[in-house]
């Protein structure tokens, strides 16, 4: 950053540097005061980004679709550089909603909308929710969900097929709704292929053996294989998601997984576009694969194998609380979690941690940090930029 920057905005920028590298795009585009939002960034620093931006510490910003999930922000000029979100068109009410962030009272009396493709067919203002529609289309893990006295007869008799024809319980398909019904006879057959000693070896594992996690890691390969894929995570032959899983659990903090994680992309990688593409990576591994597919798939894991012990005639012993804890909470307590999501960095959170801070409600907690954060003196100025930005 240049020496005629805000200095709440160099420290921001040298914190970006230190924990995420000064060749991630992020960090390059602060210092040419451009910010940058998707969703794989830490939330922390999505709300940073929208905060400076809207008080035109910076000037642009370059967003996807996420900028119009409850971010509330304005611009003068917006450029809609394609008409997708992902793979899928963005359709007309979307791309109003986008339109709608220029020029709003308050900020700017007119504003420009310029859209580099052609805009989106206009439709009917009317939007349509077709709750209760079903019918033959309507796909098995969506009709479980529904209350039997709110199923439509023809909805009955497809579920009544599908039990006779699949040894999935609804039950499982009722509480997994987020599955395929084809995903999870995968998953099921993998579990009824494992020997009642597979079985028992990560029923209840926390620090998994070398086996233990190559079981695991067939598992979550199986049942989140789509999510996976966009990684290039679900290849049968290759270990790096063994790597990483092993990498994670076994890391003391989540910081100290990540650092390592860009440690080895600077060390090993000269070319300053494929450190920083590595590091976007890396965050939306964290966030998206570990936060979420692999919390989930563990999730269905555990109840799979307590459904199999059943089916055995055994006690339903599985119980992957902790191993599930390490991932859905990136090691943190859940309250702790809870204050990442609300926009205080992981990094921050774990100069916090204790024993006794860990065992209160994010409520206590949000109230001790108001009281208290000033006069911890393991934090530096960031840290009480991030606190004072989330709670106050």
């Amino acid at each position: 950053m240049n020496s005629s920057a805000d200095d709440s905005l160099n420290l921001y920028y040298d914190w970006l540097e230190n924990n995420y590298g000064s060749d991630w795009k992020c960090t390059q585009a602060l210092a040419n005061g451009i910010g940058i939002h998707h969703g794989a960034l830490p939330r922390a620093i999505q709300q940073k980004t929208a905060e400076l931006f809207n008080s035109k510490k910076i000037q642009y910003l370059i967003c996807t679709s996420t900028m119009i999930e409850g971010v509330n922000t304005s611009a003068k000029n917006i450029i809609i550089y394609d008409n997708r979100n992902g793979n899928p068109r963005i359709d007309s009410f979307t791309h109003k909603n986008i339109s709608g962030r220029a020029g709003r009272m308050g900020q700017y009396l007119v504003g420009n909308v310029f859209c580099l493709e052609q805009l989106p067919e206009k439709e009917s203002q009317i939007v349509a929710f077709p709750l209760g529609q079903q019918d033959e289309n309507s796909p098995i893990n969506l009709l479980a969900g529904i209350q039997p006295d709110h199923l439509s007869e023809q909805s009955s008799q497809s579920l009544s097929q599908f039990s006779k024809k699949s040894d999935i319980p609804i039950e499982i398909i009722r509480k997994h709704p987020s599955y395929d019904v084809e995903v999870l006879e995968q998953a099921y057959n993998l579990i009824l292929n494992l020997s009642i000693s597979d079985m028992d070896q990560i029923a209840t594992v926390i620090k998994p053996t070398k086996y233990q996690l190559k079981l695991l890691t067939r598992f979550i390969k199986v049942a989140e294989n789509r999510v996976l894929g966009r990684q290039q995570l679900n290849h049968e032959d290759s270990d790096e998601l063994y790597n990483k899983l092993r990498a994670y659990i076994y890391a003391d903090t989540h910081t100290a997984y990540m650092k390592n994680q860009i440690n080895y992309i600077y060390s090993g990688v000269s070319s300053a576009d494929i450190r920083s593409d590595a590091t976007d990576r890396e965050l939306s591994i964290v966030r998206n694969i570990f936060k979420h597919a692999v919390s989930r798939a563990l999730s269905l894991l555990q109840d799979l194998l307590n459904y199999k012990y059943k089916l055995s005639d055994r006690e339903p012993i599985a119980n992957l609380g902790w191993i599930l804890h390490v991932f859905e909470n990136s090691h943190l307590p859940a309250s702790f979690s809870a204050l990442e999501e609300m926009g205080i960095p992981i990094e921050t959170l774990e100069k916090i941690i204790t024993k006794k801070l860990g065992e209160k409600d994010v409520d206590t907690l949000v109230r001790y940090l108001r009281m208290k954060s000033k006069s911890l003196v393991q934090l530096n100025a960031v840290d009480h930029m991030f606190i004072r930005r989330a709670l106050c």
